[in-house]
């Protein structure tokens, strides 16, 4: 942060190899990822890119999303400054949902500020302080004053674009305060060359390169191409202003050849075959988690197949207990019903027996109605021939002498 970066490499590269030595390697990729900061601080970004990835494929591998969300912010960065902005916000987009997973919001607030800064490059003004207001919140909410400076900075830059000038000073003096409260040289480089530019934007010359000249100091101290590139531009621009044109000259010059460092294509060739890499391990990653649930997924059709044998098993031996007790219920079933054939031919027998009996019992009731109707036909005519005696006699037709005569052959 002070821009003493011999002395931050020396303490960085102590504490590589003493991770190194104890196999931490999670240690290591934050050590990698901090030298590669410093790098890019400088403006070496082919090294930075090589130190970036280390950390990258380390976090890949430990499968540490707070150090692979890091590590795709600070590649992003680096994209951003070579001024590869669709690359950069791929990288801040995959960095982000990360940290989003991770619920670190810090992380969050930074690569908002990042993609912001992608949009506010590129001229889109109104979607990037969609994105500064997401971080200002987090940063004002985490009282993370390095992120609070850096999200007012570029604040300044967006309402300065959008000629809200008086919103872009204050913003620019409140990020000023801070970076010379903690002593941030780069966030005060990139402050001072702010305010240059809203006072170039209003044609204050003066003004302007009172703030472009420190800024340039600054800028120098640091290293960083970008910010040199920037400060160079700026004092082009005041010196033209000023009516200083062979000095302005020199600072497009300046600005030119920064511009050309920063898209040299050591560092564009780094990125191709990094990312190449990246896709080679994320593919391999990708075929090892496809066979880990291929594994996982041929376990469970064994467990199925189990199952379904001990349920075919259970059937079986159901099937089988079931034929038993059919069998056994079957065959006394045949000894009732053969005990009831008997039992029954019997009954018939017995039918029989009786229907014999009943027919015998008809024919002698035939013989006594016969008998009876033969008795009461010899009985009609004695009694009739009495009748007629009586009838005579009640007539008086006989006298009762002769009733008495003919009594005896009566």
């Amino acid at each position: 942060m002070l821009a003493n970066y011999k002395s931050a490499l020396v303490y960085l590269n102590l504490a590589l190899e003493m991770d190194k030595k104890s196999n931490n390697e999670t240690d290591q990729a934050d050590c990698y990822k901090n030298i590669g900061i410093i790098y890019y601080s400088e403006g070496q970004l082919s090294i930075a890119l090589d130190y970036y990835y280390k950390a990258l494929f380390l976090a890949i591998k430990l499968h540490n999303k707070t150090f692979m969300s890091a590590n795709y912010n600070d590649i992003g960065v680096v994209l951003q400054s070579m001024e590869l902005y669709p690359k950069a916000l791929e990288y801040f987009r995959k960095s982000l949902k990360l940290f989003q997973g991770t619920k670190n919001l810090n992380g969050v607030g930074t690569v908002n500020e990042n993609i912001g800064e992608v949009y506010l490059a590129q001229k889109d003004y109104d979607r990037a302080i969609v994105y500064l207001n997401k971080s200002i919140a987090t940063a004002v909410k985490q009282d993370d004053k390095e992120g609070m400076m850096s999200v007012y900075t570029d604040f300044g830059l967006c309402y300065a674009y959008k000629g809200q000038f008086k919103l872009a000073i204050s913003n620019l003096n409140k990020s000023l305060q801070i970076a010379s409260e903690f002593k941030n040289v780069y966030n005060q480089a990139c402050t001072l060359i702010g305010l240059a530019t809203v006072y170039n934007l209003q044609k204050d010359y003066t003004n302007a390169y009172k703030y472009a000249t420190e800024g340039q100091k600054l800028a120098i101290i640091l290293g960083n191409v970008s910010v040199r590139s920037r400060a160079a531009l700026e004092l082009n621009k005041t010196l033209a202003g000023l009516g200083k044109y062979n000095e302005a000259y020199k600072f497009l010059q300046q600005y030119i050849g920064l511009k050309d460092s920063l898209h040299n294509n050591e560092s564009i060739q780094k990125l191709t075959s990094y990312n190449l890499e990246l896709d080679f391990a994320a593919k391999q990653k990708q075929i090892g988690q496809q066979q880990h649930e291929k594994d996982i997924l041929f376990q469970q059709k064994i467990k199925q197949q189990r199952l379904i044998n001990a349920i075919f098993v259970s059937i079986i031996v159901g099937m089988i207990a079931i034929s038993v007790v059919y069998y056994r219920q079957k065959r006394k079933q045949q000894k009732i019903n053969a005990m009831l054939e008997e039992k029954n031919r019997e009954v018939v027998e017995q039918k029989t027996n009786i229907d014999d009996q009943a027919q015998k019992l008809n024919d002698l009731n035939v013989l006594k109605d016969r008998l009876i109707s033969v008795l009461a036909h010899d009985l009609r005519a004695p009694l009739s021939t009495l009748r007629g005696l009586f009838s005579l006699l009640q007539d008086d037709t006989i006298s009762h002498e002769q009733m008495l005569e003919m009594i005896p052959g009566v």
